[in-house]
This record gives structure tokens, sequence and C-alpha cells, in this order.
């Protein structure tokens, strides 16, 4: 019981899926081990869309629509992710932003960080982030190959949150980012690699070696990116979890990208 409970509050803390109440309890560091599964969700609600869509097209006798509509299209995706997130990774975006260029040292970081206004430090980067992340996924729908990416790229990304979780110490006692913070026991680490496993799978069988490769890195990028964030703050907070998960969505949609480009 206590497993499918932290499924469930997982799901609360990092979508807008309505799920059982099973009573008034502090998250904890078991959280982590479902990020991965989160992103699956998103990544099966994107894949999803694309099947259905792609599937009229044929039968409407259009096959080249996900192809002339790749930008409106990628549009929509990076804006059905933002929505069914709750837009929590996207606001921990900003105000990291904003603490990485507007702060000269760690204590006034922080201090950015924990004020609820967004500066100009901030839009910039969430509107360079979103950007880089309609030009990606409109890239992978125009050219075809490796369009199994925008499945898997949110589970990789998801689980950069749980590396800083797991792996981070806390920039300040208290908050978002402490509550789930903690060395994971085996059967977290079980739950999460499953969750990666089914992505890296996924690529594996569509692409092979390319797809296998592919995955590697974005577990590399997962484990890379909290930590650089978090270097900066002086720690983890609930801030850093996020904007870690859309910078490590948006470097491995880059390299999908680039990788049907070439």
């Amino acid at each position: 019981m206590s497993r499918v409970r932290d499924m469930v509050d997982a799901f609360a803390l990092m979508t807008v899926v309505p799920v059982p109440d099973f009573g008034a309890h502090k998250p904890t560091s078991r959280l982590s081990a479902w990020f991965p599964w989160v992103g699956l969700f998103i990544g099966s609600v994107v894949l999803g869309l694309f099947v259905i869509l792609n599937a009229a097209s044929v039968a409407l006798g259009d096959g080249e629509f996900l192809t002339r509509a790749a930008w409106p299209l990628a549009t929509l995706v990076v804006a059905i992710s933002a929505v069914l997130t709750r837009f929590l990774h996207w606001d921990g975006l900003a105000d990291l932003g904003d603490a990485w260029w507007g702060g000269a040292t760690k204590a006034r970081r922080l201090q950015i960080m924990a004020d609820s206004h967004v500066g100009a430090f901030g839009v910039a980067t969430v509107v360079l982030v979103a950007v880089t992340q309609v030009a990606c996924v409109s890239t992978l729908l125009t050219h075809g190959g490796f369009g199994i990416a925008l499945f898997a790229a949110p589970v990789f990304a998801r689980m950069a949150a749980t590396f800083g979780s797991w792996l981070g110490t806390p920039a300040r006692p208290g908050g978002l980012g402490a509550s789930v913070m903690g060395s994971p026991g085996v059967t977290e680490i079980a739950i999460a690699t499953l969750g990666l496993g089914i992505a890296a799978a996924f690529m594996g069988y569509e692409h092979g070696v390319a797809g296998w490769v592919w995955s590697g890195c974005a577990f590399v990028v997962a484990a890379a990116v909290p930590h650089i964030c978090a270097q900066r703050v002086g720690g983890v907070t609930g801030d850093v979890l996020g904007a870690s998960v859309l910078v490590s969505e948006t470097i491995v949609l880059f390299a999908a990208a680039m990788v049907v480009s070439w």
C-alpha cells in the first residue's frame, strides 16, 4: 500500500492528474523513484496524440499532414506537456534563470529563487528553452525517424529530478526539494530503473544501436544536469529539480533532432 501511495503522491506532485487522497502526509524520498513513470505517462500522451493524428491523416488520404503541420503540432506538444505538469517545471526554470544570471553569490541566488516574482533573466530563459523544444520537436516530425524520442525524452528528463533527489544535498532546510530528497533503497532503484528500461527498450527496438546510444547519453545528461544546477546555488531545491527536468529534456531532444538532420 505504501508503494501505491508513493506512486500516487508522485503523480499528484508532478501532474494535474486527479488522484485518490490517502490523507494528510508529507512527501518522502520514495516519491523520487516514480518520477520516470510520470515521464512515461506524459510521453504516452504525446505518442498517443501523434498515433491518432497520423491514423486520421492516412485515413483521409493525407499521409503528409504531420510533416506539413510540424511547427504548430510541435507547439502543441510543448504546451500539452506544460499543462499536464501544471507548469511546475517551467516555474522552477524561470526562478533558476533569474538566480543563475542575477546573483553574484550562492546566498544571493537562493534569495532570488525564493522570490515569487519573475525577472527578465527568468523570462528569457523560459522563452529560449520553449523555442528550442518547439524547434526540436518540429524537426523530429519533419524529418521522420527518432520520433519515438518524443515518448522517451520525458522519461529520462524526469530521471534528472530523481538523481537530484537521490544524490544531491538540500540547499535549505524545509521546502519541496528537501522533502523528496534521500538515499534510495533497492526497491526505489528497481522502480526507477524499470521506468527507464521501458523508454530505452522502445528506443532500442525502433532505432537499434542508435537508440541505445541515445538512451545512454540521455542517462548521463539526466545525472549531470541537476548536479550542475545545484552547484550554482549551493544545493538542491524544488526549483533546481524542476529546471533540471526541462534542461535535460531540451538537451536530449536537441540531440535527437541533430541525429535526424545529419
